[in-house]
């Protein structure tokens, strides 16, 4: 991006902050499925109530209803993933730019596919704005110990 001009003041000392948005928000919701609803549901199930009296029942001897219950918890896991990739990525998308001139404070937003604003140079007002950043800076030097 090229550098940004004050329309104020003409300085070069601008910060620029991009205002976005989530192109697909209102498309980010779970799908309303109710077979894959019923499924995962019936997984979930499985997985916690049988897994943990099929591990009881397999320390006595019969290992099958741990066995229903660890298929029936991959079986959510793969309905799990499956809803998930039915989900459209966001995407961002840029609409302006906000801006703030660091010498004279003027702030402005820029929306793309508009003309810039005008510039009038003011060398009076970068002169003025350039001592006052100096002597912020000298400020915090002074005030982490380092001057």
């Amino acid at each position: 991006m090229e550098q940004v001009q004050c329309p104020s003041c003409g300085g070069y000392k601008v910060i620029t902050t991009p205002v976005q948005i989530e192109q697909n928000s209102e498309q980010r919701r779970l799908p309303q499925n109710p077979l894959l609803s019923l499924i995962g549901i019936v997984g979930v199930l499985c997985g916690f109530i049988l897994i943990p009296i099929g591990f009881i029942a397999g320390v006595m001897g019969n290992g099958i209803i741990l066995f229903i219950g660890i298929i029936g918890f991959v079986l959510s896991l793969v309905v799990a993933l499956a809803v998930k990739s039915t989900i459209p990525k966001s995407i961002l998308v840029t609409l302006s730019y906000s801006n703030v001139c660091k010498i004279c404070g003027y702030r402005w937003n820029w929306v793309v596919g508009t003309p810039r604003p005008e510039v009038k140079v003011n060398p009076h007002l970068i002169r003025q704005g350039g001592e006052h950043l100096k002597e912020q800076e000298r400020q915090s030097r002074k005030a982490q110990g380092l001057e």
